[in-house]
């Protein structure tokens, strides 16, 4: 993880243009070559997994704040969907690319990426904008959906069900640890999670996330809240308990 942290920092820190946005590469220094849709999209959803691993919510903000330059540099708002690049290379159109290769496409990873934001953030926009993403490539994907693997996990996602997870209680206590293993021991596709700390230390958090505003501890325990698209089921206490509630619709 620490090398996962030193890599955000380093992009962060030395690749990024002065309106904020990436740029595409740094040897011996960062090189004037402007960022594309897949390096916005690709560091967003790093940065998304760091956070939900270290719990530090600097990744999330700066993910947000990548996502925001993701769209106002390269959103299409006639038809929906992004483009790889900000402007047309000579006498090239710009383009919007959605097969999933060896890699997935900028489109399939931004769509994934405003999903996860909305679960967390509840914010409409991200939610609108992964909808009308998935429109605009509807036709391309049902033709093939095998060639769009990445892009067809967004629309499982969107489908659902999946899960909003909440665990209130301090960062690396017994019960806190307990709760994390019992999610790491299974496969639970679909799913964000938050650590929601007690005091100052979750206050960030709780500013960007309504998930966590009306959660905490109870009677000086570690909970965990549970939400899916359309209820929030009963919390426990139970690290055991957590598993059942996952199994849920």
């Amino acid at each position: 993880m620490e090398a996962a942290r030193r890599a955000a920092e380093h992009v962060l820190g030395r690749m990024r243009a002065p309106d904020g946005s990436l740029l595409h590469m740094y040897r011996e220094g960062p090189a004037d070559v402007p960022g594309f849709l897949d390096d916005h999209a690709f560091m967003a959803w790093g940065l998304i997994e760091l956070f939900q691993a270290d719990h530090d919510v600097r990744w999330l903000e700066e993910a947000m704040s990548i996502m925001r330059t993701a769209t106002a540099a390269f959103w299409d708002a006639e038809e929906g969907g992004f483009m790889q690049a900000r402007e047309a290379s000579g006498p090239m159109p710009r383009r919007k690319e959605v097969y999933d290769g060896a890699l997935p496409s900028g489109n399939s990873v931004s769509i994934m990426d405003l999903l996860v934001l909305y679960r967390i953030t509840e914010e409409p926009e991200y939610l609108e904008r992964a909808d009308a993403a998935m429109a605009a490539f509807s036709g391309t994907v049902f033709g093939s959906p095998e060639n769009h693997a990445h892009l067809m996990n967004a629309v499982d996602m969107r489908l659902g069900p999946s899960y909003s997870i909440v665990i209130s209680g301090p960062r690396g206590s017994e019960g806190t640890r307990a709760f994390y293993n019992q999610l790491s021991s299974r496969f639970v596709p679909n799913k964000v999670v938050l650590l929601n700390e007690p005091g100052r230390a979750g206050e960030r958090l709780r500013a960007l996330s309504p998930l966590t505003q009306g959660q905490g501890m109870r009677d000086g325990k570690e909970m965990a809240h549970v939400c899916t698209e359309t209820a929030c089921l009963p919390e426990t206490a139970d690290p055991l308990g957590l598993p059942e509630l996952l199994k849920r619709p």
